[in-house]
């Protein structure tokens, strides 16, 4: 093709502009397609992944984050990006800076709703720049629900059987022990449970059985135990396991009760225990 060459004496391009009054470049020994439509450089700006939905987020906490995608599919650098989001939704991190490059094109914004009260509320993320984007701004949503602390032990009762003066065993509730039962914690509510103890015995008989801290994680890991759990998110679990040992000076056939009890900040999950000393 016929090209337009640079006029070392004039250093214009002639023509200078093309069809539509863009301006050609006039670079030394540029070579221009005569018939060609210069375009500019610019960035080409958009958002997607909106919008953005947090559902059943109870009050007094964060949500998990959920991500948008800023993109510049132009042929410059995308530059001044400010990002602003109405509380109670906020920015928690993501990738994108103040300036975005046509290559990789793409960075992220991570974005969290902590709510303080019960309820739907709305809001949204803008996104500015050099240059409009499309899809700013994007619209949120979140529901606040009331925070619940439960929890529950199981199982609720265990009724073992050992011979009278079984003990411990080489390896506690492995050989030559007597019978022992894991009781399960879980955080039965929606916010995190706090507080949690090691478990105690309590009620008539507590000396008939035993802890097993090596194989317990309820509460801190001191006195023997080497796992510890002080809180659980929503329906996570430790555990605290018991094992029945009657004394040689318990009756023949008579019930050893005694209870199990863990307490955090839902208050106090007990389970029963009724052993028989054979």
């Amino acid at each position: 093709i016929n090209y337009i060459p640079f006029n070392p004496i004039t250093t214009v391009l002639t023509p200078n502009k093309d069809f539509f009054g863009n301006p050609r470049p006039e670079t030394p020994g540029a070579k221009v397609d005569v018939g060609a439509v210069e375009f500019p450089a610019a960035a080409v700006a958009s958002v997607t992944g909106g919008p953005l939905t947090f559902t059943g987020v109870p009050v007094g906490t964060t949500s998990a984050s959920q991500t948008l995608t800023l993109h510049n599919a132009g042929n410059a650098n995308l530059t001044g990006i400010t990002v602003t989001v109405t509380a109670p939704f906020a920015r928690s991190g993501g990738t994108c800076g103040t300036t975005l490059t046509p290559t990789p094109g793409t960075c992220t914004i991570t974005v969290v709703f902590s709510p303080t009260a019960t309820g739907t509320v709305p809001g949204s993320v803008t996104i500015t720049g050099n240059v409009a984007v499309t899809g700013s701004p994007v619209t949120l949503s979140g529901t606040g629900v009331a925070a619940v602390v439960t929890a529950t032990l199981t199982p609720t009762t265990w009724s073992p059987s050992a011979t009278r003066g079984v003990g411990a065993g080489s390896s506690p509730c492995v050989t030559g022990g007597g019978p022992c039962q894991v009781f399960t914690l879980k955080n039965t509510g929606n916010v995190p449970l706090n507080g949690i103890l090691h478990g105690v015995l309590a009620g008539t008989s507590p000396a008939d059985y035993a802890i097993i801290p090596p194989l317990s994680t309820c509460g801190s890991a001191t006195g023997g135990q080497t796992t510890g759990n002080t809180t659980l998110a929503p329906a996570a679990t430790c555990s605290v396991t018991v094992q029945f040992r009657p004394r040689t000076t318990d009756p023949a056939k008579s019930v050893r009760n005694a209870t199990i009890s863990v307490t955090d900040a839902a208050g106090t999950q007990t389970s029963n225990l009724s052993g028989t000393a054979q």
